[in-house]
């Protein structure tokens, strides 16, 4: 529940607005989850996933941390059933990290932190180029980025053995998180 508590106040956080060089400039396209829910009378509030952007002009980020020191350059509030565009600096490798719950929540069910799936696409933007980010129906732990997936338009398919997109499931805690193949093994660029 504290992990939610925690990822619920990222509305008082401040939006990505980052400082863009022309010429050096790429899109990420945020393909929120489609909305199943059914509408109560008609209405249905609007529903968004919290993307925080972090960075590694500090070194490498703390993407659970909303501190600028730890890399936190804001968020984005992409909403359900609709693509959000962003223009991103190139050059410096970016994190984008949400977090959202596994499943369906009933009435009365308390939740737990292993009711949630965080997930961190990584990538170093270059100029010109634009990314697209897809968040499944419904997250699910058991997937590598809870099903989250990233790629470069017009690129062919990555290889598997080295993709420069790469994905992290569940919540990153602890010095292992960061051990070989972790962030802060990629290096900011």
């Amino acid at each position: 529940m504290l992990a939610a508590l925690i990822w619920s106040g990222a509305s008082c956080a401040t939006v990505y607005a980052p400082a863009l060089v022309p010429g050096q400039i790429a899109q990420v396209k945020i393909v929120g989850p489609p909305d199943t829910r059914l509408a109560a009378d008609g209405y249905r509030p609007q529903r968004t996933v919290d993307v925080r952007v972090h960075d590694y002009a500090n070194g490498c980020p703390l993407v659970e941390d909303k501190r600028t020191g730890k890399g936190f350059r804001g968020k984005i509030e992409a909403p359900f059933a609709a693509t959000t565009t962003v223009s991103v600096p190139t050059g410096r490798r970016l994190t984008f990290t949400s977090v959202r719950y596994v499943g369906e929540p009933w009435p009365g069910r308390r939740m737990s932190v292993g009711d949630f799936c965080t997930s961190v696409i990584s990538f170093v933007p270059q100029p010109g180029r634009t990314y697209v980010i897809r968040f499944p129906e419904v997250a699910d732990g058991r997937k590598r980025a809870c099903g989250t997936t990233a790629e470069l338009v017009g690129a062919a398919p990555p290889a598997r053995e080295r993709s420069e997109i790469i994905a992290y499931p569940h919540a990153l805690r602890g010095a292992d998180a960061f051990q070989s193949g972790g962030l802060c093994a990629l290096g900011g660029d």
